[in-house]
């Protein structure tokens, strides 16, 4: 018996054919939300910067030139779930194109300098540069768990390993005699009020 297909793979399976390819597959109402999804998809991917809200509202517009027909802000954020599940982890893509966006600029910036033979600018650019790489930080050798010595336990009655004087001992055992008897005593039923949060 095959499974039954869901929604979300359905339009993703036709989300890039040509339209009237992916309308032998898709009811009317399907290539509408295959309109928007594919809007929202390649929006995200041309400006991974934009912001959530800015996404609703491009689709609550109807995107540009109104591309498909407008929605309420509850099918749009139900949309862009869709799509960041079809995106991957967008927290991650967003935050690599930071990462490239920073080198870059920093590049762009020390050789805008060096063209400028601004010495100034190319020494701030390049320091920059290496901070971002961490390179004025000392590299960490890996740890060599082998020079570890192995923890050797051997089970003992000795109560002078815990630090107890031998002096001691008896006191120690009487006491360890006393909390054997309290163990041994039947558990007892005790009254107690029950006190509710406002009390």
């Amino acid at each position: 018996m095959s499974k039954a297909i869901t929604l979300q793979e359905k339009i993703a399976a036709n989300l890039f054919k040509p339209a009237d390819e992916a309308a032998l597959y898709l009811t009317r109402d399907e290539q509408e939300i295959r309109k928007r999804w594919a809007a929202i998809y390649t929006k995200w991917l041309d400006e991974p910067l934009t912001p959530v809200k800015d996404m609703v509202a491009f689709i609550v517009n109807g995107g540009e030139m109104s591309a498909f027909s407008s929605v309420t802000k509850a099918t749009a954020y139900r949309d862009i779930d869709a799509v960041r599940v079809l995106l991957g982890d967008v927290k991650t893509a967003h935050k690599s194109w930071v990462r490239h966006l920073v080198y870059e600029n920093l590049v762009w910036a020390m050789k805008t300098a060096k063209d400028k033979k601004n010495v100034d600018g190319v020494v701030l650019a390049a320091d920059k540069l290496g901070k971002y790489f961490k390179l004025d930080k000392d590299e960490m050798e890996p740890m060599d768990w082998e020079a570890f010595p192995q923890p050797n336990f051997e089970p003992t009655d000795d109560i002078t390993v815990l630090g107890i004087p031998g002096e001691n001992k008896k006191d120690y055992e009487a006491r360890r005699a006393t909390i054997r008897k309290r163990l041994k005593m039947p558990a007892v039923d005790v009254d107690y009020t029950e006190v509710k949060k406002d009390e």
